[in-house]
């Protein structure tokens, strides 16, 4: 039946329905609701349903259901129940639609927190209003507002199924994750966010803030789902949360087919121009060996896997700083979080697949000593969340044996084996001996040399940087929300500090030749180089 006729039947019949439920409700406002709560189920299955030969008939069906269960909710918390309603009461709930409970069971999920949990305590627990509200610690006149938006709720859910956002059938999928700073004890911000649920909560308060209501709206879940999720999330400074409304609170890059264009361009041409310069930038003269140690039988492009790296990350900077930019989490750690986003369909970013093998950079230090390293596609996996506290072990144990000439036991020159710090072998003797494997970096002159002359590459090349950079950050600027404005600003002064970059340096040198394949033996220990005062 088409919409117009289906109306027109239904209010045809408002007045018999209205009289048969006044003549069976203890109140006027209770036959009012439930007169339309019939029409309304009446209306909603004749617009979308074609198996109902008898509209009349289907009608008063309805009718008697529904009033039947109007008074089993009632006995629950009234003291019995009007006599005219024993004409119906033996009808079985189960005589409703299928449908119509799923609805119903579903509009009472939506509900808030606290219209839940005073729903379920008057008509589930026969609470009385008065005892909601001494049970609540809220007035009665509260219990009773929420009582009456909740029915409204629930019929408007009844009457027109919730009609949800994308999301609730296309959940989004962080591509990638990432983070600068420290962490606390709690481990990466990445465990905050490995769950489906909690991505979506943040990308759906990412543009504008939003309760957990309608955070919970636009995925198609219950509030119940939300609330939770999304007050631990800002508990631990992912979300910002104020009177009731959420905003996320890390900053998000949805990838579109002009942005990934724009991006490309800008990390292919500038590594182009920069990578095959830095790599020149490390004279013969650095790399004497009382400047630059170098593992025996290894040479200068073993260590330009190590620091051309360090020579890209050390640079960047300007008018943010990132003390401005990151969050201070409760369990100590300080950092800013980025994750990006690409819509089903659309090509991926230049090397994206690379940007998921990539950890780092980590600069670890004790009394002076610094290991730094990455991770990438090229190395074996070492950074992890827990990496800290190993490194300052590590590191301990190269300062007494490099700096303070001290001998390790089997133990101890175990461990830094297991790490790829170091390899061990037999020397002509027969004795056990082993050989550092980092790239070693000897003394603040020589750190300071190689970082003027990536300056000056960097300088060299600033206006056609300038010139890349400028549509790519229009058209990120122009698509994240004023209140991330400044996070996105200092993550676009490192653009060509980031690991994104550092990515595209290591490919192009690979692909020049500047940089041939590591052997598995490398692979433990590339990308790494100590740093000594």
């Amino acid at each position: 039946m088409d919409r117009e006729t289906a109306a027109a039947f239904t209010q045809a019949q408002m007045q018999p329905v209205y009289g048969y439920c006044l003549r069976r409700c203890a109140s006027v406002q209770d036959a009012e609701d439930t007169a339309q709560e019939i029409l309304l189920r009446t209306l909603a299955a004749l617009v979308q349903r074609d198996d109902i030969p008898d509209p009349t008939r289907y009608l008063w069906t309805i009718a008697r259901n529904t009033l039947a269960n109007h008074h089993r909710t009632r006995a629950r918390c009234t003291v019995g129940v009007p006599p005219d309603a024993a004409d119906d009461s033996d009808l079985p709930a189960a005589l409703l639609a299928r449908e119509e409970i799923c609805q119903l069971h579903e509009g009472v999920a939506r509900l808030g927190r606290q219209q839940r949990q005073i729903v379920s305590l008057h008509y589930f627990h026969g609470l009385r209003i008065a005892e909601i509200a001494r049970e609540l610690g809220i007035p009665a006149g509260t219990v009773k507002w929420h009582l009456h938006e909740a029915r409204k709720e629930l019929k408007q859910t009844m009457t027109h199924p919730h009609d949800a956002a994308r999301l609730k059938f296309d959940p989004i999928r962080f591509s990638g994750f990432h983070t600068e700073g420290s962490i606390g004890p709690e481990g990466s911000p990445w465990r905050a966010f490995r769950g489906t649920l909690a991505q979506n909560i943040a990308y759906a308060c990412w543009r504008e803030a939003r309760s957990a209501a309608e955070i919970a709206d636009s995925l198609g879940v219950s509030p119940a789902y939300v609330e939770d999720e999304a007050a631990r999330l800002a508990s631990q400074g992912y979300l910002c949360e104020e009177h009731g409304r959420y905003r996320c609170a890390i900053l998000l890059t949805e990838w579109t087919p002009e942005l990934i264009r724009l991006s490309d361009a800008l990390h292919t041409r500038a590594a182009a121009l920069l990578a095959p310069a830095l790599a020149q930038a490390v004279t013969p003269d650095m790399l004497r060996e009382d400047r630059i140690g170098i593992p025996a039988g290894h040479g200068r492009a073993y260590a330009l896997w190590a620091l051309v790296p360090w020579m890209i990350a050390s640079q960047g900077g300007g008018s943010v700083t990132f003390q401005q930019a990151a969050t201070l989490r409760p369990d100590g750690g300080q950092n800013l979080c980025c994750a990006a986003i690409i819509p089903p369909g659309t090509k991926e970013p230049a090397l994206a697949q690379g940007m998921e093998r990539f950890s780092g950079p980590c600069w670890n230090e004790c009394e002076g000593l610094t290991l730094w390293q990455i991770d990438t596609i090229w190395s074996e996996e070492r950074i992890g969340e827990i990496m800290h506290a190993t490194e300052v072990r590590i590191i301990s144990l190269l300062r007494r044996l490099f700096i303070r000439h001290e001998r390790l036991n089997e133990e101890e020159t175990a461990v830094l084996v297991r790490r790829g710090v170091m390899r061990s072998f037999r020397d002509e003797q027969g004795r056990c001996c082993a050989t550092l494997l980092p790239v070693w970096v000897k003394g603040q002159a020589v750190q300071q040399q190689l970082l003027d002359a990536a300056r000056s590459v960097y300088a060299a090349h600033r206006d056609v940087l300038q010139a890349l950079l400028e549509p790519y950050a229009s058209a990120l600027m122009a698509d994240t929300p004023p209140h991330l404005r400044l996070l996105r600003e200092y993550t676009l002064q490192t653009v060509f500090s980031a690991d994104r970059f550092i990515l595209h340096c290591l490919h192009q040198l690979v692909q020049d030749g500047v940089l041939p394949l590591p052997t598995p033996e490398e692979r433990r220990s590339l990308h790494a180089l100590i740093l000594t005062p």
